[in-house]
């Protein structure tokens, strides 16, 4: 489990699913803060679209990487998450964040994709930090695993470190 986390917490490469050329979307979000605050491992932004995003090989589909990345960040809404999760496990990728909302908040029917998800990520070993989640931040390398607008702001490393259920108090106090 400490390996797992430690992709997650510290990856030298990172996906982007459903990556954006455009800073104001969710997908473009983490791609320009992780630029932006010197983040020095690989990205690889993911989507159909596009051949290149941010100065950056774009690469079709979860597949199409030239290795799987220690982290994903998926940004696609909730319908397409979990076989992105699927493919994500089938590539070798230990950890995602999920953006994503659609999920248990949205009643019993978001309760059973959530739960879906939760059983495609444990059979495909990926560790989940999500769904319908603001992402993480690991200030000392860069790792803005995130789309809050927290990223524009300086953000510097400090001797503290938290987690919160809440990414509206976790914003405010940082």
């Amino acid at each position: 489990m400490t390996a797992d986390l430690e992709k997650m917490l510290s990856p030298a490469s990172i996906a982007i699913v459903g990556a954006s050329e455009d800073a104001n979307k969710l997908g473009g979000r983490p791609l320009k803060f992780l630029q932006d605050k010197g983040y020095a491992g690989t990205i690889y932004p993911i989507n159909p679209k596009h051949r290149e995003i941010g100065g950056l090989a774009c690469y079709p589909d979860i597949d199409a990487l030239p290795e799987a990345a220690d982290l994903a960040i998926v940004a696609l809404p909730a319908k397409f998450v979990v076989e992105a999760v699927e493919r994500l496990g089938a590539k070798g990728v230990p950890a995602a964040v999920v953006f994503s909302s659609g999920f248990g908040e949205m009643g019993e029917a978001g309760k059973a994709e959530e739960a879906r998800l939760a059983e495609v990520a444990r059979a495909g070993g990926v560790r989940i930090c999500g769904p319908n989640g603001l992402g993480l931040i690991n200030a000392f390398e860069g790792v803005m695993a995130t789309f809050t607008q927290y990223g524009y702001g300086d953000v510097p490393a400090g001797p503290v470190g938290f987690v919160t259920q809440s990414g509206s108090f976790g914003t405010a106090i940082s």
